[in-house]
């Protein structure tokens, strides 16, 4: 004896199914996507306290600048031109002054800080154009978090 099912129960089978694959692709893809954080994300949500030269406005003329393919030069809050000479997935670089420049990227960490696996490492140079005459490291987390002592030490 074969069961007949009318047209509402064949449409509560099919929606039930559709929901049974939908969740589990959610819970598998969802993770990937926040995995994919760029140095231009942190950039964009970079504090104006780490870096005074630029104002938000500037750092996101930076990155349409860059993104369209054009010169990234802004003039910055001392009334002085900098300039992103470079941006990738996981780093960038920025001219701030004649004397000043910036490296900003996205490393690896052992274990997650803030919410993930990854820290910001920002690199200062300050010198004239044939010579360095000081550099500075620091570490943060994701969320522009300060990273001092150990946890400094999470860098793979």
């Amino acid at each position: 004896m074969t069961k007949r099912y009318n047209w509402i129960t064949v449409r509560m089978i099919e929606t039930t199914m559709k929901k049974n694959i939908l969740i589990p692709f959610l819970f598998c893809v969802l993770p990937l996507q926040a995995q994919t954080l760029t140095v231009g994300d942190v950039f964009r949500e970079m504090p104006d306290s780490i870096v005074p030269y630029l104002t938000e406005n500037n750092r996101l003329d930076m990155l349409d600048f860059m993104a369209s393919n054009m010169k990234a030069v802004v003039q910055n809050r001392f009334d002085g031109r900098s300039e992103m000479l470079m941006l990738s997935d996981d780093s960038l670089s920025l001219r701030l002054s004649d004397a000043l420049r910036m490296t900003i990227r996205l490393v690896d960490s052992c274990r997650e800080v803030d919410g993930a696996r990854r820290l910001i490492r920002v690199d200062e140079q300050v010198g004239i154009p044939t010579a360095v005459v000081d550099n500075k490291c620091t570490f943060y987390s994701i969320k522009w978090r300060k990273l001092a002592g150990e946890e400094a030490d999470l860098v793979k």
